[in-house]
């Protein structure tokens, strides 16, 4: 009986212990849980950071499979490069009456299935929104055919104005006639995706320039080279009378065939079954088969070219003359695209204006602003300028070759190659600058996404703010009177 009571009060003891030792215990404990505490209140982005980049951090790649990686994305200069190998190994293949009778097989059967495939891939109801957009059209097709064999004109008559003689004459007409062709049809709007551009915008106009070169480029380039003929120029001849009423009625019976013919049958089974062309066209790749037939027909190109042996009958002034200026005349001509599609915007109060001095305290002109509000509302987005720039600067072989062959048909293989010559090469240099400027421009449209439309928003509302200011203070000026 006297256990439980001693039990008591050794409970009771025990308690009064705890009691004592307590406030050190607490404080002890709560001071380390203070400071953990603080620690993570003082840092808690760096703990945030610290979990983020254990959960970021992933293994880096080898070098050789990064190697093989920036291959396979540059696949189309290097199929370019093995295509003009391949020419010059066996041009025997690919020529006009070689093996496989490339003026049917490619310049007939190759072009053919382009313009099959971008009549399946082409959505109509996106095509018909484009083909309203006239000031699109506009600014790229004026560009495209105008203002490129422009440039190309006024170096011409420099070269001849030189007294150099060295140059061949017939190579030189080849740079007029590449000059009034229309834009490529694959590699441009491969290039404007794979920018984050607008797709529907450059196939438009890839289609629209296509057909517009049809019935354009015999025109002008009859137009350009008639006053050149005393200068050793060939005028493009399709029967051996002169004149375009034989180059149009050469192209009516084959351009016919392989261009409107497979395009409209393309469109009737794209809007009699979207869905299915839709999926076979992802399924098996209608772009990337677009660009291979591409290289095909660079590749029989080429072979005509070594087969005649064009680059040894011409002088080497002359391909170096050709290189050098494919080079520039696409660097440049994407500048004008640039500047067409975005001109340059004057902003309010700027000092490099010379009717503005940029003072805070003067006051902007009003014509200034009617200035300001015009550009605007002639500025493509930066999705359509890519569209712009990558269309306008280019020039195709795929109705570029068959449009040469018609317009020389009168003269030899020679001749048409010599012809064929700059826009050979032409065709490589475009797709090696615009395969590197790709990142460029997607790396230009992802920074200001989204910017510019809130900087105009602000810019309005400052206008339309300091419009409605002076009204008031005009307002009150009357009402003192």
């Amino acid at each position: 009986m006297s256990t439980l009571p001693q039990a008591d009060n050794n409970d009771h003891n025990a308690a009064a212990l705890v009691k004592k030792k307590s406030p050190s215990v607490l404080q002890t404990s709560t001071n380390s849980e203070q400071t953990m505490g603080d620690e993570e209140v003082e840092n808690p982005q760096q703990n945030r950071d610290d979990d983020t980049e254990k959960v970021v951090q992933t293994p880096r790649r080898l070098w050789w499979r990064q190697i093989i990686d920036y291959c396979l994305d540059q696949w189309l200069i290097f199929g370019l490069g093995l295509a003009i190998l391949l020419a010059w190994a066996f041009p025997s293949v690919g020529k006009s009456g070689g093996y496989i009778r490339a003026e049917y097989t490619v310049k007939w059967g190759a072009i053919a299935l382009i313009f099959l495939l971008t009549g399946l891939s082409l959505s109509t109801r996106h095509f018909l929104n484009q083909a309203l957009n006239w000031h699109l059209h506009l600014v790229t097709q004026v560009i495209s055919f105008f203002a490129f064999s422009a440039v190309v004109y006024a170096i011409i008559w420099a070269i001849i104005g030189s007294g150099n003689t060295r140059l061949d004459r017939t190579v030189l007409g080849g740079i007029i006639t590449m000059g009034v062709l229309p834009t490529t049809l694959a590699s441009n709007v491969a290039m404007t995706r794979n920018a984050g551009g607008n797709v529907e915008a450059a196939t438009a106009e890839v289609v629209v320039g296509n057909v517009i070169g049809v019935f354009l480029t015999p025109s002008l380039l009859s137009l350009y080279v008639k006053p050149l003929q005393n200068h050793g120029f060939t005028m493009p001849d399709a029967s051996g009378s002169g004149g375009l009423t034989g180059i149009y009625v050469q192209m009516v019976k084959q351009l016919s065939a392989c261009l409107f013919a497979p395009l409209i049958v393309g469109q009737i089974l794209q809007n009699v079954s979207p869905e299915r062309v839709k999926n076979i066209s992802l399924k098996f790749k209608f772009s990337y088969i677009n660009q291979v037939l591409m290289l095909i027909l660079v590749w029989s190109t080429f072979c005509n070219q070594f087969a005649t042996r064009i680059f040894w009958h011409v002088s080497s002034e002359t391909i170096i003359l050709v290189a050098f200026l494919n080079v520039g005349l696409y660097l440049f001509m994407s500048l004008v695209c640039l500047w067409s599609a975005r001109p340059p915007l004057p902003r309010a109060k700027s000092p490099l204006l010379p009717c503005f001095g940029g003072g805070e305290a003067e006051e902007e002109p009003a014509y200034m602003r009617s200035v300001r509000r015009l550009v605007k509302r002639v500025t493509f987005d930066k999705k359509e300028t890519a569209a712009i720039c990558f269309c306008g600067a280019a020039k195709g072989l795929v109705l570029g070759a068959p449009l040469i062959s018609i317009m020389y048909s009168a003269y030899g293989n020679e001749i048409q190659s010599a012809v064929t010559l700059p826009i050979a090469l032409y065709q490589g240099t475009q797709i090696a600058i615009a395969q590197i400027s790709v990142r460029v421009v997607k790396a230009w449209i992802l920074r200001g996404e989204g910017d510019e439309d809130v900087a105009v928003n602000n810019e309005e509302k400052s206008e339309d703010h300091k419009g409605h200011t002076t009204l008031s203070s005009g307002h009150n000026k009357d009402t003192v009177v």
